[in-house]
């Protein structure tokens, strides 16, 4: 009988550290900072895909931005015009903090708050010559500022289409 109760013992001991480690990592991924991304939109020229990423903190430690990477399409470049970086293959974002969950500061008009927990990117991406629809894949690394800091990478993956042509007087003919 003493067997048997060392067995449940055994099993009951390994079941709660599962679950132990099973709610753990669900406060990690309760804490990770949310990364949104709009449907990609052509630059009017055409020769530029603008791509704008919202990031918002869930956490009560501020994190910070490590970098930006484009993935595809092969030979693209990224830049961040409103900030006056790039273009390149990849950028260096370590100056940019995201603050804790709830941080904010007094805005211009009086009463009106600032909340500084989220940030957003407007991210131009110039493909190659000759790149017109596909794939865009965009690597974004973000780590929290605390002593054991922990690393996130977030995979931006969209599905860009080919620019509408203009119907002309010509073409419209033609196709009926």
């Amino acid at each position: 009988m003493s067997r048997f109760a060392d067995w449940v013992t055994a099993v009951a001991t390994s079941t709660t550290a599962l679950f132990a480690w099973f709610a753990y990592r669900y406060t990690l991924k309760a804490t990770d900072p949310v990364v949104e991304c709009a449907d990609p939109t052509w630059s009017k020229d055409g020769t530029q895909v603008i791509v704008d990423i919202f990031i918002q903190n869930r956490s009560t430690v501020t994190h910070k931005i490590q970098r930006l990477r484009i993935r595809k399409p092969q030979g693209a470049t990224i830049a961040l015009p409103d900030k006056q970086i790039g273009p390149s293959k990849e950028i260096d974002l370590s100056w940019l903090n995201v603050y804790a969950l709830g941080t904010s500061y007094p805005g211009v008009v009086p009463g009106m708050n600032v909340n500084i927990d989220q940030t957003a990117l407007s991210v131009v991406v110039t493909p190659s010559l000759g790149w017109s629809a596909g794939k865009l894949r965009i690597d974004l690394v973000i780590s929290d500022r605390s002593l054991r800091p922990r690393q996130r990478r977030f995979v931006i993956s969209k599905r860009i289409h080919a620019i509408p042509s203009n119907i002309t007087a010509d073409t419209s003919s033609k196709a009926g």
